[in-house]
């Protein structure tokens, strides 16, 4: 399955009225990718291309963009789980999504395949720093398997609200 596929799928599945954000200029992503000093895996950036005015239901992504997206912005977002003494977010993880409570999806980017997209790993808030660490697996192999298994998930729920 392709990431234009998956988003084709997203758009499915998105509530009706997102938020509509514009994709990020060529400049806003480099600046992005500087300040977090990390390349985006292809994936996400077609995402960002495509993505912007869909959303799930409760479900939010980190963007990229100017400050006007606030606590959105994935560079805000990163500075912050990591400067949370709480958190403590190491710089190789780059954190796209927080689940609503607390924990983060994070790209490990120490960990790239051929194509440039990272594994997906799991952050847990209520963790320790050393836990977090000892317990990093791979829950996804990239971007596209995860956003995949998120539309599933919401095409389950939409499902059974139709009973």
């Amino acid at each position: 399955t392709t990431i234009d596929e998956v988003i084709e799928r997203l758009k499915e599945y998105s509530i009706s009225e997102p938020d509509i954000v514009p994709p990020p200029t060529p400049e806003q992503i480099l600046e992005a990718e500087n300040q977090l000093n990390i390349k985006f895996p292809p994936s996400f950036l077609v995402f960002l291309e495509k993505a912007g005015a869909y959303q799930l239901p409760f479900w939010e992504t980190y963007w990229v963009g100017d400050e006007s997206l606030g606590y959105r912005n994935i560079v805000t977002a990163n500075h912050r789980e990591r400067n949370d003494p709480t958190v403590e977010l190491p710089d190789f993880l780059i954190t796209f999504h927080d689940n609503g409570c607390g924990d983060n999806l994070c790209f490990d980017t120490r960990h790239p395949n051929s194509e440039g997209e990272y594994p997906i790993v799991f952050w847990d808030h209520e963790l320790s720093r050393d836990d977090n660490l000892n317990n990093l697996s791979p829950l996804y192999p990239d971007f596209t398997s995860w956003l995949q298994d998120e539309i599933d998930m919401a095409a389950e729920m939409a499902d059974e609200d139709d009973y």
